[in-house]
């Protein structure tokens, strides 16, 4: 989450005078709507996780766990559009190395946890929380 912010604001300071251009509004618009969510997403279930039992806390793990994966890559396309609008040569290359290696998420255990959220939902036959 810090990377992504941090990410947001210096794609916003590196534009400087470019920030009346529609599109680049748009990524950004994009940007801040993905931090939101998560944010909102992580507050949500650590709300939640203080009540929860053994059986949910670990479903609400993989909420998570999806839920930031699925936020990194939106966060990582808008942040590319924006600078791939703005920004050529040298300056988009560096920025692209930003936004790689700030705005990846560890995707260990990503399909497992579909997986049990998945099945959670079968037994259930319906919304889990």
């Amino acid at each position: 989450m810090a990377n992504l912010k941090k990410l947001f604001l210096r794609l916003l300071g590196a534009l400087e005078e470019d920030k009346r251009e529609q599109e680049l509004l748009l990524a950004l618009g994009d940007m801040v709507i993905t931090i939101f969510a998560l944010e909102s997403s992580i507050l949500r279930a650590d709300k939640v996780m203080a009540a929860a039992s053994a059986r949910k806390k670990v479903l609400l793990q993989s909420i998570v766990r999806v839920v930031a994966f699925d936020a990194a890559v939106k966060f990582q396309m808008a942040a590319t559009r924006c600078a791939a609008y703005r920004f050529s040569g040298a300056e988009l290359r560096t920025l692209h190395s930003s936004i790689a290696q700030l705005g990846s998420y560890p995707v260990i255990g990503l399909l497992d946890a579909k997986r049990q959220l998945a099945d959670a939902a079968a037994e259930t036959g319906g919304y889990l929380f």
